[in-house]
């Protein structure tokens, strides 16, 4: 019986030193392929699908399409204003102040002006690392 016993506590011993190790890893997402891919990629991956979405709503149904879209995206933005975006700093400045104008003009703007602005700040986007596909489709 006491065989029994001193296998089960290897066992949990074994399980707890398994289980320590694999949450001690540096991985953040488990997959060491995503992990390997800097943060500002993930960031500028994510800002540029922002973009070429809210074109294509605009393209497609007009300023009105993304009225509701567009103040949690301008937020967003502002919130990445504080990290460490490096050489891309000001590019992310950019981007955010034609959005703002974008959104002051939303209400007045024709489908033209709006298309205009959102195609000049889709190519400040391109300027951004990561790869993003630039032309969604949307409903």
């Amino acid at each position: 019986m006491s065989v029994g016993r001193a296998g089960g506590l290897w066992m949990s011993m074994l399980l707890l030193t398994l289980l320590l190790s694999a949450c001690s890893s540096k991985q953040k997402s488990g997959r060491a392929d995503i992990d390997a891919i800097p943060d500002i990629e993930h960031r500028s991956k994510a800002v540029k699908d922002s973009i070429y979405d809210l074109r294509a709503k605009i393209k497609k149904r007009g300023p009105a399409a993304v009225k509701q879209d567009l103040p949690d995206f301008i937020a967003m933005l502002e919130g990445y204003q504080k990290l460490k975006l490096g050489e891309y700093q000001e590019t992310y400045k950019q981007i955010l102040e034609k959005l703002k104008a974008l959104e002051s003009t939303l209400g007045s703007a024709s489908k033209d002006a709006a298309g205009k602005s959102i195609d000049e700040i889709a190519a400040l986007a391109d300027k951004l690392p990561g790869k993003a596909n630039d032309n969604p489709t949307v409903e």
